[in-house]
Order: structure tokens, then C-alpha cells, then sequence
């Protein structure tokens, strides 16, 4: 309430949707063990403030409800992946 916002619950879809645009907008690389992300296109500034504010959204969301990061960002595999 102090920062004049509070974090906003996303659906799974809401989520995955979130995803595919962020997966639309950059590039992916991997070079050893090094990640490297660029951008595809170029987005407004107040499109990438939209963008940070929502991960901020999730990563508070995720602190600090453990069934919100469960049902949405964790994943159980076994050996095989």
C-alpha cells in the first residue's frame, strides 16, 4: 500500500500467455554456461515498465504464497526430465 500498488493474482492461462509474448519478443542463447537474452523488436518504454511490473507482481506473489508459485511456476520431474 505504501508504493500506491498491490500484487494482482494471474490465472495459468494469464500466465502462459505472458510467456509466449515475452518468448515472441526475445531472443534466447546459450553458450556454455552462460544465458544471453536480446531483444527481437523494440518495445516503448512504458510497455517494458508494464513488462517489470508484472515480474515484480509474480516474484512478490511467489515470496509470499507458496500455492500461487507451486500451481503456477513449479514443475515436478523425474529422472528423465
Amino acid at each position: 500500500m505504501r508504493e500506491n500498488w498491490v500484487p494482482v493474482y494471474h490465472s495459468i492461462d494469464q500466465i502462459e500467455e505472458f510467456k509466449a509474448y515475452v518468448n515472441s519478443i526475445v531472443s534466447h542463447d546459450i553458450k556454455g554456461r552462460n544465458n544471453y537474452y536480446d531483444l527481437k523488436k523494440d518495445i516503448s518504454a512504458n510497455r517494458a515498465k508494464e513488462i517489470r511490473r508484472w515480474i515484480e507482481n509474480e516474484q512478490v506473489l511467489c515470496m509470499f504464497d507458496s500455492a500461487y508459485f507451486e500451481s503456477r511456476y513449479a514443475w515436478i520431474c523425474d529422472e528423465k526430465g
